[in-house]
C-alpha cells in the first residue's frame, strides 16, 4: 500500500509484488463542518496544513515540511506523539476511532 511514494525506497528493479498507490481524487478529498477538518488518507500534509491555517484552525502546524500523506504521517507515526487519534470508515458506513499506539501496533503486525 503506498500514499504519494515521498517515503520509500525500492529497487531499480521493480517489486515482485502487488502495489496499491492511493492518489485517486477520492483519497485526496477534504471537507470542513465548524471547526473538525476532516480528510481522507491520499491527502498531502501540506494541503491539510494549509487548509487548517485558511479556516483559522491549530494543531497540524508542526507537520509543515513533511513530505508526504496523511495516512503515510499516521502509518509512520509522523510528528511523534502529536496525533492523538486516528478515524476510519469503512466502505461499508462501518466507523471506527482509534487511538496512536493502536494504529502503530497495526502497522508493526503488516496490516
Amino acid at each position: 500500500l503506498m500514499g504519494r511514494g515521498s517515503n520509500i525506497l525500492a529497487s531499480d528493479r521493480g517489486v515482485e509484488a502487488v502495489v496499491v498507490k492511493f492518489n485517486a481524487p477520492f483519497f485526496k478529498k477534504a471537507s470542513i463542518s465548524g471547526n473538525l477538518l476532516t480528510v481522507n488518507s491520499g491527502l498531502s500534509l501540506g494541503r491539510l496544513v494549509q487548509l487548517a491555517k485558511n479556516h483559522s484552525l491549530s494543531g497540524a502546524e508542526f507537520l509543515a515540511g513533511i513530505p508526504g500523506t496523511v495516512g503515510g504521517a499516521l502509518a509512520m507515526n509522523a510528528g511523534g506523539d502529536m496525533f492523538i487519534t486516528g478515524y476510519t470508515e469503512s466502505t461499508l458506513n462501518e466507523q471506527a476511532s482509534t487511538g496512536l499506539y493502536d494504529i502503530y501496533l497495526l502497522y508493526v503486525a503488516g496490516f
